[in-house]
């Protein structure tokens, strides 16, 4: 367990810390972001059309859009833009299981050896290193089929091997899947829309420079194109299909949605004797594409000049990101450890934003005379920090851990739009802000396989500037901070028998953060009020014979604002927050029977509960807040398995539920609105190989 940025014994670490193997994620086929967050309680995923993954962690969230919540990292690399202007908090990358050594959550804020943007939290891909003594190869083969959908696959490989013995480790992967589509399109006569196709790979290089300094390396390339969005069209108000189950109408051309991810890190780690100094550089590019229908919004406005035409949103965001984080940290083990450590990052982005018109049944272009809108915001934000935190051990089992992170940050952002929608505007807005986060963990051992702690975390979004506005709104908006109040106990009996972590919190979410529209229709961040969340997370695994394993997992989350949404937002004080399902479960059972003839065969079943959940606060009355309803689903797994081969049959969503994952509106008020849709029942085969 590194999420302390040291190895350690997950159950030594003083937060409420989820890790998800590559064993787990193998044994219940989980391929992609929404199969990994559905694992694990107190996390959410909010999925809308243009491509919008949104994460949040114990509901600490405002809806669609804002600064992100949960901040990202693969191994010690951060992902993804930290600003709302580059659409940080809307473009949660999905990483493929085909390097991954394990998921690490981290609920709660992490204000002290993370950086900007963990109110709710903290997600870590730790990938698989380079081998430098041996060989190892795996390649994995599988095919599904969605019920009244189409089939997929999906092919991944992946070798590591040593160039010099015990000096230099190469890695090398790829992966290619197509994601079955389930969704038509009864306006267009069409089947299977929402097909996505994702490939991409992975280089890496570990060289032992000696026995006290290593050098790592890696490249991971991704990329991800969506033929259309996995929405079904709905009464806003009874919830009922409009078009028929699984269906939606949308004009030609509209929905897809394109990207195309580039992480490069270097990571040198030299051990000094009496410490260990590690510096991780990293830089990062994603280019997004979306192409959303605005037909209904637009087509009766522009009908008496141009006739019946289509109309999308075309957005094209570009984002850079580089980051140099360098800390020194004690070797373990003696009374007192310690890291000190410094962060700079700075991020580039181009967004550009069209409305292109086409023929709503062909999809193609239909040039007309004038621009409706054409805007182009390019932005610049840097991050300077300051962290360290220390434990000190007062006996062999008390220790008392305190941090503190001192961080600037500073955003510029350029507005050109012109056309019919704004007019020429040419404006600079600048805006400049500092947040100080600290951490208090004391902890007490009642034995060396039980660990009582209390924690008092605080983690903070950075603040930003509005464009100028007529008539004037706020220039600048201010960093909102929260502080986590918890308690846990984490036990485990020897030969992993039982064991488990239990946690309750509090968390204190002061100057949120919130898009509001003001009465004519102009948008912008302002700070508006507090909210709260508060609950118990549970996890336990429990093997009371050498066969069977079984694991529970569950979070009861009560997120709410403590404080009614200024003029422009509907929520009154003890409002829900959005997409915070107050229950959340994951329960799964595995067995192994006895070797037959050299192989195992295996058999398990997964049961997950979504409780209900709300919707992204509304701007007007007229506007429904939807109650998202709760949702079971059921897992089925069987198989063989020897040193070097699995084969297994699965099978997802066996009552083939119609769980909703977030909400839009379509058309106005009045919908029908999109629901994007859970996948519908599911069978698949996969092969794996380890060599």
């Amino acid at each position: 367990m590194t999420a302390q940025k040291r190895e350690e014994r997950l159950i030594d670490v003083p937060a409420s810390i989820v890790a998800v193997t590559a064993t787990a994620l193998q044994r219940q086929n989980a391929i992609n972001l929404a199969d990994y967050v559905a694992q694990v309680p107190g996390l959410t995923l909010n999925s809308q059309p243009g491509g919008i993954s949104q994460l949040s962690i114990r509901g600490i969230s405002t809806g669609t859009g804002g600064n992100p919540t949960v901040a990202m990292y693969v191994d010690d690399a951060p992902v993804g833009a930290s600003i709302s202007q580059a659409a940080g908090g809307s473009l949660a990358p999905d990483i493929d299981p085909n390097d991954i050594q394990r998921i690490e959550v981290l609920r709660g804020p992490q204000g002290t050896l993370y950086g900007a943007d963990n109110l709710g939290g903290v997600i870590r891909f730790v990938l698989v290193s380079p081998s430098v003594h041996e060989l190892e190869a795996r390649t994995w083969v599988g095919t599904e089929h969605v019920q009244n959908g189409d089939f997929g696959y999906a092919a991944r490989a992946r070798v590591s091997f040593p160039l010099i013995d015990g000096k230099l480790g190469f890695l090398v992967s790829g992966f290619t899947r197509e994601d079955p589509a389930f969704i038509d399109d009864a306006g267009l006569g069409k089947s299977g829309v929402n097909e996505a196709r994702v490939a991409g790979g992975r280089l890496a290089l570990l060289w032992s420079v000696s026995d006290t300094l290593s050098v790592k390396l890696s490249a991971i390339l991704n990329n991800r194109r969506a033929d259309g969005v996995s929405q079904e069209d709905v009464d806003p108000q009874t919830l009922d299909p409009v078009f028929g189950d699984l269906q939606q109408r949308r004009a030609a051309s509209t929905g897809t949605t394109e990207d195309i991810l580039r992480l490069y890190a270097a990571t040198v780690d030299w051990n000094v004797g009496w410490g260990t100094l590690t510096s991780t550089t990293s830089y990062g590019t994603l280019y997004h594409t979306d192409r959303l229908d605005l037909t209904g919004s637009f087509q009766a406005a522009f009908q008496p000049l141009y006739g019946t035409l289509g109309y999308a949103e075309a957005d094209n965001i570009r984002q850079r990101k580089l980051s140099e984080e360098i800390r020194l940290g004690s070797r373990p083990g003696a009374t007192l450890d310690w890291t000190l450590g410094g962060y700079f990052t700075r991020e580039q982005s181009d967004v550009g934003l069209g409305v292109p018109t086409f023929d709503p049944v062909t999809g193609e272009a239909v040039p007309i005379p004038d621009v409706i809108l054409d805007a182009l915001t390019p932005s610049e934000f840097k991050e300077y920090a300051a962290f360290g935190e220390v434990t000190y051990h007062f006996t062999p089992r008390f220790s008392l851990t305190g941090g503190v992170r001192l961080s600037h940050n500073k955003q510029t952002i350029v507005q050109r739009f012109s056309g019919l929608l704004t007019g020429p505007v040419d404006t600079t807005s600048i805006s400049d802000d500092s947040s100080t986060t600290f951490l208090i963990s004391p902890q007490f051992k009642l034995s060396d396989r039980m660990n009582v702690y209390a924690r008092a975390a605080s983690g903070y979004r950075p603040g930003g500037p509005n464009y100028p506005t007529s008539p004037p709104t706020p220039l600048t908006y201010e960093p909102d901070h929260d502080i986590d109040y918890e308690i846990g106990l984490k036990a485990a009996l020897p030969d992993r028998m039982l064991s488990f972590d239990i946690d309750v919190f509090y968390m204190d979410w002061r100057n949120i953060q919130l898009n509001v529209v003001t009465p004519s229709g102009l948008q912008y961040t302002a700070n508006a009020g507090s909210a709260s969340s508060r609950g118990v997370e549970l996890s336990l695994a429990y093997r009371p014979i050498q066969a069977l394993d079984l694991s529970l997992a569950l979070s009861h989350t009560d997120a709410v604002l403590e404080k009614g949404l200024p003029s422009g937002g509907v929520g009154a004080k003890g409002d829900p927050l959005p997409y915070d399902p107050k229950f959340k479960a994951n329960l799964s059972a595995d067995y192994t029977f006895g070797a037959m003839r050299g192989w195992l065969p295996f058999l398990g079943a997964t049961y997950a509960f979504n409780g209900a959940e709300r919707s992204d606060f509304v701007q007007s009355s007229a506007f429904t807040r939807i109650v998202l309803p709760q949702y079971q689903t059921i897992d089925a797994r069987l198989g063989l398995r020897n040193d070097t081969w699995t084969v297994e049959l699965y099978a997802k969503n066996i009552a083939d539920r119609r769980g909703f994952e977030s909400t839009s509106a379509l058309n106005g008020p009045t919908g029908p609105y999109g629901m994007t849709v859970i996948q519908p029942r599911t069978v698949g085969l996969s092969l794996i190989a380890n060599f």
